[in-house]
């Protein structure tokens, strides 16, 4: 079966993704311990500790009936009381809503916002999956550059030029650019947009700021009367990157109730409701990372990894958020460079190209830190022999 003209941004990303793992694999296999894969996403730090989320898990007698589809009133109402003191906005059960990973929340959330063949403006460098997630749900990809001289942000002039009806898919902090938004250039932004249109914030990394000073909620814009103030928004946060728990696969939807609502709605047609061991963990989780650190483990690795970037000949501005490196040199963002990056110099990065941005590469702080200064090195010494 061919796929559709309309799914060629899918297309393109699965064609990268399948050359790029398949590499990643040939070389884990061809240098075994001393390969330094420097792609991974996953945190180094989890709450809670282990043994605690083990007991949270062993819910079995919990899993015999179906939860409900927004997520048990429970677990909602403890995830609205960590929200509400987090961004500091009066959050209930009826603003929030579960989903099965924040991959799912951003689907729900464009199915709940958007219309039928709109844009949903994307800037670029962005997350390797909106373009196709936008395609995915009826809409147009509309890639914005939001390049280096923007310090890799979106402009007011690029947010006010947008069309009728548009949804603009922010990512703050944003993945792989490492910036992130405060709350002046954050509110010019939304003050620009046409006045019939949609936000999604994909705030992930909300908790992985160098200076939290630079970040702004946009539920936190929403002002006294709270998310239920007029507007079309939705935030999407994960547990991925709050509790450093991938593999519990569990999302927050946060807005106005009236568009959680609707956001349940096509949940309930989609995806059904979260796992309830999911639900119990994230509820714990929150409650034990609510005073973390987040960016503990990675301060002094992203200052040696600046420092040795810089003696090896390649660039990387200073991240504000995000637990990555956007580094550039010399042909690092094409997928054929990672493909004989980790093929025959023992070292994977994702590269630009992946993310829209064909002149940059992303590198993980997550990586074990000998990992970290090997891959560099590898990466420095093939960009200065190939230049």
């Amino acid at each position: 079966m061919t796929a559709t003209p309309a799914h060629r941004w899918l297309d393109r990303f699965g064609a990268m993704r399948r050359e790029l793992g398949g590499a990643r694999g040939e070389g884990a296999t061809r240098w075994g311990r001393d390969f330094a894969d420097l792609g991974r996403s996953e945190p180094l730090t989890a709450w809670p500790p282990d043994a605690q989320a083990d007991r949270m898990l062993a819910a079995a007698a919990q899993t015999r009936r179906y939860p409900p589809v927004a997520g048990r009133r429970d677990v909602l109402d403890q995830v609205a009381a960590h929200y509400s003191e987090v961004l500091g906005v009066p959050l209930t059960h009826a603003n929030i809503l579960l989903t099965p990973g924040a991959l799912t929340g951003i689907m729900l959330a464009l199915m709940t916002l958007g219309r039928p063949g709109a844009e949903v403006a994307i800037p670029a460098p962005y997350y390797h999956a909106y373009p196709s997630q936008a395609e995915l749900t009826g809409h147009l990809p509309r890639v914005i550059a939001a390049g280096p001289a923007d310090g890799w942000r979106l402009t007011t002039g690029q947010a006010g030029a947008l069309p009728a009806g548009t949804v603009l898919l922010l990512a703050n902090p944003a993945n792989p650019a490492t910036v992130s938004y405060g709350e002046g250039r954050l509110r010019e932004i939304i003050s620009a947009l046409p006045q019939d249109a949609a936000v999604i914030a994909d705030e992930v990394y909300g908790e992985y700021l160098y200076s939290p000073g630079d970040f702004a909620s946009l539920a936190s814009l929403s002002g006294p009367g709270g998310p239920d103030r007029p507007g079309r928004w939705l935030v999407v946060r994960s547990a991925a990157k709050t509790l450093g728990r991938p593999g519990l696969r569990i999302g927050v939807l946060i807005g106005p109730a009236a568009l959680i609502g609707a956001a349940a709605d096509r949940a309930a047609a989609l995806v059904g409701g979260v796992s309830v061991p999911a639900q119990l963990a994230l509820a714990g989780g929150l409650r034990a990372s609510a005073d973390a650190d987040h960016m503990r483990p990675y301060r002094r690795r992203a200052e040696l990894a600046l420092e040795l970037a810089g003696g090896l000949g390649l660039t990387a501005q200073p991240p504000h958020g995000t637990y990555y490196l956007w580094l550039d040199g010399p042909g690092l963002g094409r997928v054929a460079t990672a493909v004989r990056l980790a093929t025959e110099h023992g070292v994977f990065v994702w590269p630009g190209e992946y993310f829209g941005w064909p002149t940059h590469a992303r590198v993980s702080l997550s990586a074990p830190a000998a990992d970290i200064q090997k891959g560099l090195t590898r990466i420095g010494e093939f960009v200065n022999r190939e230049a």
